[in-house]
């Protein structure tokens, strides 16, 4: 830390430093969970099977349930991801696309 007071390291290190040392065992554990989720849906997609679309919804809603539960015990700024508030409208217009993408594939039959 005396780095960042000494103007050798950037704040924005420092600033992840915090974040990271503020999440809890269980945070790492769903944020993998997550993660397994949706590589399990990649996979399951690679194979054109329809559980994918599940996985995918499942790792989607469990991620929106950990931003709510983060904003009102940590407050919204505290909640935000390292990409800040675009990076995560970035990530959550991805995982809508990717969720659009496979019910449509779900819905002409494709996915089996």
């Amino acid at each position: 830390m005396s780095r960042v007071y000494q103007g050798r390291t950037s704040v924005k290190v420092w600033a992840q430093k915090a974040y990271f040392e503020s999440l809890t065992s269980i945070d790492m554990g769903l944020t993998i969970f997550i993660g397994i989720s949706n590589f399990i849906g990649a996979v399951l997609l690679f194979c054109l099977r329809k559980q994918a679309f599940y996985f995918f919804v499942f790792a989607f809603a469990l991620g929106l349930l950990i931003t709510v539960w983060h904003i009102f015990n940590k407050g919204f700024i505290a909640a935000l991801p390292s990409g800040g508030f675009v990076g995560m409208l970035f990530g959550w217009g991805l995982t809508v696309t990717i969720l659009l993408y496979t019910k449509k594939l779900q819905k002409f039959g494709i996915l089996k």
